[in-house]
């Protein structure tokens, strides 16, 4: 297991934004993913990432994400999804729609609502951020790609809005879009005729790593998906996050080299891993690196975190912050101390001190007394 360290490399000046949702039954490929992003960052220390959870461990695997990488990264925001009512209500509507079967994950569907889970993250429109699946291990500077894209597409683009997405040489548009037959394709481009969409510029691409500016995903993205599931996109395409963002954003949408999410590793057999050229590894599909018998488990180990670690990292980050606050309570009582030694010298001093000059002024009308005597003999003698 490869623990991730910072390095000291100049990097642009800025944050780079790391949008991951998770659900409990794949929660070992976050910390995998998260392991693999921050070790091979030059500064891990302008990552800030968003965690979105469906999960009854939430506050555990805040904590968990804290200990092991809170003190090189630059922040780390753990929310729960099921703290957003609007999430759930939106949820249960496109269940009703679409049936239990297409929507069983909660988690696919909350990218739609990242700008509402992550206040902080919308606050700009224009605030830029990199999604990831985490079934993924990446082997790229994610923080120098954040910074690439930005230089490219901030300036050229309308309003400055973006999506960038990994070119899949190995899929058409039809099929990123899940059309499974000619009779499909022909319904989609009828479709595509209505609603004013234009095919020939979609991207085929797997929606497992974009690159997005916020303002495309506003607060009315909900809204803008719950009405292409009910003019029927998805009884059309068989897949579900996929083509609703293909044919809300297509107009945004620009394509990258696919090295950034290098995919079928759950899947496909005899596939070459080039951790020098592949900014990322996916696996896609049925079988997952943390799965026994997957052909590329070993690449998945080496940044796999135990939950015995997890849990070591937790106990080890609180005992360490038990001694930070029994050495704080010593060195306040040390001062107390000391503050109240130096009352009692300066108490003493002005004792001492108003002595002095008690006996200061005696002495001075003593002196007066004896500097009247003659006069006062004078007197007696006169009077005799």
């Amino acid at each position: 297991m490869c623990v991730a360290s910072p390095c000291d490399d100049d990097q642009p000046a800025g944050e780079t934004h790391i949008v991951l949702l998770c659900d409990e039954n794949i929660e070992q490929g976050l910390f995998a993913t998260v392991n693999s992003i921050v070790a091979n960052c030059a500064t891990p220390e302008d990552l800030v990432f968003h965690v979105g959870l469906d999960s009854s461990r939430v506050r555990e695997t805040e904590h968990e994400l804290q200990a092991l990488f809170g003190d090189k990264t630059r922040e780390i925001e753990v929310v729960d999804v099921n703290a957003f009512p609007n999430i759930a209500q939106w949820y249960h509507r496109i269940n009703t729609k679409l049936g239990v079967k297409r929507t069983s994950n909660l988690m696919n569907y909350a990218r739609f609502f990242v700008a509402e889970m992550f206040p902080s993250l919308a606050a700009d429109s224009q605030n830029t951020y990199i999604f990831l699946d985490v079934d993924k291990i990446v082997y790229g500077d994610i923080r120098e790609h954040d910074s690439q894209l930005k230089g490219k597409y901030r300036g050229a683009t309308k309003d400055g809005q973006f999506l960038v997405v990994g070119l899949d040489d190995s899929r058409t548009v039809f099929r990123s879009l899940g059309l499974q037959s000619w009779r499909d394709r022909v319904r989609f481009l009828i479709f595509c005729k209505k609603h004013a969409l234009d095919h020939r510029k979609m991207c085929p691409f797997n929606a497992g790593y974009y690159v997005a500016t916020i303002g495309l995903f506003g607060k009315d993205t909900p809204q803008k998906v719950e009405r292409l599931i009910s003019l029927g996109l998805l009884d059309i395409c068989q897949f579900n996050t996929q083509p609703l963002m293909m044919c809300l954003l297509w107009e945004f949408t620009h394509g990258e080299k696919w090295e950034w999410n290098v995919v079928n590793y759950g899947w496909k057999p005899g596939l070459p891993i080039d951790r020098h050229t592949m900014g990322s590894i996916h696996w896609n599909g049925p079988s997952k690196g943390w799965d026994k018998g997957n052909e590329y488990a070993k690449a998945w180990d080496e940044y796999a975190v135990a939950p015995a670690t997890r849990a070591r990292a937790v106990m080890e980050t609180r005992e360490r912050n038990e001694r930070n606050v029994a050495a704080g309570v010593a060195a306040a009582r040390c001062l107390s101390e000391t503050v109240g030694d130096l009352s009692s010298r300066m108490s003493n001093d002005a004792a001492t001190a108003t002595a002095a000059m008690e006996a200061a002024a005696s002495t001075r009308e003593t002196a007066d007394e004896l500097a009247r005597a003659p006069e006062v003999l004078a007197g007696f003698e006169a009077r005799a």
